[in-house]
């Protein structure tokens, strides 16, 4: 995959991105192998900018395997049910306040799998040394430079083609190929879009800022259990939508704008692209069911931390 940030589909925290990226995975294999490396795959993710030592690996590959085997057999069928509520609704024409109570469904879908990792996170963070956060804000520095590389082009032109065409395949990668006047409604929606991307990273800034100081607070005061927690699930909400760094009201706006593009576009959709939507959503569905299912706990055990190619 490559780089994709846009102000249309923005990050909802780690958890959420790491589902979102695996639901979202193209075709039924891809789906079951990626679900299968979760464990593995969000390991060497956080190692990348943590750098665990021997005794925190250990507690973080324990700590995944029990939490991915809690999610398999508790979530999703959630999510599978969810899938086949936006399948029925996506047969037909949709609203922008229709799409923005789905998006909110579907953030509020997650909070049970955030709740379950809140108390590994914060009892890990507490032994996080000052390196190892200052590796983190090292890392989350790079990735920041490489996303503004990609939204902060100094010719406004320029940056307008390139979050248009960031737009453009996310939304084929759900409908198909876009006609030639479905690209130009995703054009024009974002050019009046109330997106700011020198704000947003503004926004990204501070959220990052906080998110640090949380992590030298948990490591350094040995706050209790309930309240390193609580500190981590405001940096959560920070991240999702619900704690918004910037004026609510603008988030909100932004929030509107989008759902009513993409309706708009989905209302704009050809036979073929609804069909293509359909079985995208119907193969996801029959994925997360199988996942689901007893047989497949052993085989998504065995198919965890390979050794790193």
């Amino acid at each position: 995959m490559g780089r994709r940030y846009s102000g249309l589909w923005r990050g909802r925290g780690i958890i959420g991105a790491a589902l979102v990226v695996l639901v979202l995975l193209p075709g039924c294999s891809a789906l079951r192998l990626g679900y299968g490396q979760l464990p593995t795959l969000a390991y060497w993710w956080l190692d990348g900018y943590v750098g665990f030592d021997a005794a925190q690996g250990r507690r973080v590959r324990d700590e995944l395997r029990r939490w991915t085997d809690w999610h398999r057999s508790t979530q999703l069928q959630v999510y599978a049910a969810h899938l086949a509520r936006v399948r029925a609704q996506a047969a037909g024409p949709v609203t922008g306040p229709q799409l923005c109570r789905l998006s909110e469904a579907t953030r509020d879908l997650l909070d049970p799998a955030v709740e379950r990792m809140l108390p590994a996170a914060a009892a890990i963070a507490a032994t996080l040394g000052p390196a190892q956060i200052d590796s983190i804000d090292a890392r989350y520095r790079r990735r920041t430079d490489e996303m503004r590389e990609d939204m902060l082009q100094r010719d406004p032109l320029e940056r307008r083609k390139a979050a248009a065409q960031r737009a453009v395949e996310r939304f084929e990668s759900f409908y198909g190929r876009l006609a030639d006047e479905q690209r130009r409604l995703v054009e024009d929606g974002l050019g009046a879009s109330p997106f700011d991307a020198p704000a947003w990273f503004a926004q990204r800034e501070q959220r990052h800022r906080e998110m640090l100081e949380t992590m030298r607070a948990i490591a350094r005061e040995a706050l209790p259990a309930e309240q390193a927690q609580e500190r981590l699930r405001r940096v959560v909400r920070r991240y999702d939508g619900r704690s918004p760094v910037g004026p609510p009201e603008q988030a909100a706006a932004i929030a509107a704008h989008n759902c009513e593009l993409a309706a708009r576009v989905h209302n704009s959709a050809s036979p073929a692209q609804r069909r293509h939507l359909a079985d995208k959503l119907a193969s996801w569905e029959a994925d997360l069911r199988a996942l689901a299912t007893p047989a497949a706990a052993d085989a998504l055990r065995d198919a965890a931390f390979p050794s790193r190619p």
